[in-house]
């Protein structure tokens, strides 16, 4: 099983849950930094696939590029079973 993490800035957490469709297109994102409470795929392929989802309501940004929400966020993709339980955020660390 795969998981997916998610940093932007100091936000940073397992991904939880995703609409892409939220907020007029822009996507709404819940992150946890509990991998037990984290989005589980098969294969790195099927988390690659939400990725890449764009948004149904609002599909093409201004430049012409396709709208994909969770592109605004640096992803990894784990092994569930190879990451610890509890992950610190950025502002736990400092």
């Amino acid at each position: 099983m795969k998981v997916m993490y998610l940093r932007a800035g100091k936000t940073a957490g397992y991904l939880k849950t995703f609409d892409p469709d939220a907020h007029d297109g822009r996507g709404a994102v819940k992150l946890t930094t509990r991998k037990d409470e984290a989005l589980r795929f098969a294969t790195a392929t099927e988390c690659m696939a939400l990725w890449l989802t764009p948004s149904k309501t609002f599909p093409r940004r201004p430049d012409g590029k396709p709208n994909r929400p969770l592109s605004a966020f640096t992803s990894e993709i784990i092994d569930a079973d190879a990451v610890p339980m509890l992950m610190q955020s950025y502002e736990e660390q400092a």
